[in-house]
C-alpha cells in the first residue's frame, strides 16, 4: 500500500527523516495517520500491540485514496500553521502530488502489522537525553490525553509484551515502575520502544537512522537512505540543509555542527535543559541497560 513508513519514539527527529525521504522521492508522506485530528481510533491505538488490523488497513486505504482532506494529514507539507492554511491549496496538494508514506510515533508496538503494508520501513532513534530536554520544551507533547494517559496506556502494553519483544531488556516490576519518575519512565519508554524496534527490525528489512548521524556525517547518512530506497540519482543539498515549509521547527542548529567547537552534538540539546538529578536519572537508566547496543551509542 506505502513505499515507505518510518517508525520511532518521540521527538526523534521522525519529521526531518519524513521531509527528508519525501524530496528524495518527489511524493508526500503523511503526517501523523493515527493521530486524533484524523482518526477516531487513536487512543486505541496508542501504543498497542494488537490492535484490529483491518481496521488499521482500512484507515490507511482511505487516506491514501485521498479520502481525508483534513490539512492535519500534511501539516509537515504545508507553508504556514494549520489554522491559515487554505482549504483548497490542501485539496490542491492531496489531488496532484501523490502519497507514497507516513511518518508514525503513535504505533511503533504494531511495527510487525505494517511488513505487508510499507515496503521500506525505517527506524529513527535519537539520545534519550535530547528526547527528554525536548518534550521538557515542550509541555504540549503530552497534550492530546494527558500525561496520566500515556503514562497508564503505556505502562499497560508494555507489561503485555513478551520477553522476545524485548530481550536484553531490563526486566521491571509494577512496583519498579509505579515508583519511576517522569524522567524515568520517559526514559524507559524511550528503551521499550526502540528496544521493541530493533529487535523485530532483524526480521523485516529495516533501515535504522540515527539522528545524530544526520547532524555528524549527513550525506554519507542521506547516501545511506538512497540506498536502501535504491535511488540511483544525486540530490541537491536543499535536501538536508534546507527544510520544507513548517519542518524548519526541525532544524535544531545544524549548522553548528560545522563549528570546530562543537564536541558533542547532543549537547547542542540538552545540556542546558537538564539538571543533575535529571541527567543522573536518565544515565543510571542507560547503565542498567547496558547490554542493548542502541544504549551503548549515549554511554
Amino acid at each position: 500500500m506505502f513505499d515507505t513508513g518510518i517508525f520511532g519514539f518521540g521527538r526523534s527527529g521522525s519529521t526531518w527523516l519524513s521531509d527528508i525521504i519525501s524530496k528524495l522521492t518527489g511524493s508526500l508522506l503523511l503526517f501523523e495517520p493515527f493521530h486524533p485530528a484524523v482518526f477516531n481510533l487513536s487512543k486505541s491505538i496508542c501504543y498497542s500491540s494488537d490492535f484490529d488490523r483491518s481496521k488499521l488497513v482500512l484507515h490507511l486505504s482511505d487516506l491514501k485514496n485521498g479520502d481525508c482532506t483534513n490539512r492535519w494529514i500534511i501539516r509537515n507539507h504545508l507553508p504556514q500553521p494549520l489554522d491559515s492554511v487554505n482549504e483548497e491549496y490542501v485539496k490542491y496538494l492531496l489531488s496532484n502530488f501523490e502519497i507514497t508514506g507516513f511518518k508514525s510515533i503513535r504505533a511503533n508496538f504494531l511495527f510487525r502489522d505494517f511488513d505487508s503494508i510499507v515496503s521500506n520501513k525505517f527506524v529513527i532513534i535519537r539520545d534519550p537525553f535530547s528526547i527528554i530536554a525536548s518534550i521538557k520544551n515542550r509541555p504540549q507533547f503530552w497534550k492530546e490525553y494527558g500525561w496520566e494517559f500515556h503514562r497508564s496506556k503505556f505502562q499497560n502494553e508494555f507489561l503485555k509484551l513478551n520477553k522476545e519483544d524485548l530481550r536484553s531488556l531490563q526486566r521491571y516490576s509494577i512496583e519498579e515502575i509505579g515508583k519511576m519518575s517522569e524522567v524515568e519512565f520517559i526514559c524507559l519508554m524511550w528503551l521499550v520502544t526502540n528496544c521493541f524496534l530493533l529487535n523485530h527490525s532483524e526480521r523485516i528489512s529495516t533501515h535504522i537512522v540515527y539522528y545524530e548521524d544526520l547532524y555528524i556525517n549527513p550525506v554519507t547518512t542521506v547516501n545511506g537512505i538512497c540506498e536502501f530506497l535504491k535511488i540511483e540519482k544525486s540530490f541537491h543539498p536543499s535536501v538536508i540543509f534546507t527544510p520544507s515549509m513548517l519542518t524548519h521547527k526541525t532544524m535544531h542548529h545544524l549548522s553548528n555542527v560545522f563549528d570546530s567547537n562543537t564536541k558533542d552534538v547532543n549537547k547542542l540539546f540538552w545540556n542546558n535543559s537538564l539538571d543533575n538529578k535529571e541527567k543522573t536519572e536518565i544515565l543510571n537508566m542507560l547503565r542498567l541497560n547496558n547490554k542493548l547496543k542502541f544504549v551503548q551509542r549515549y554511554l
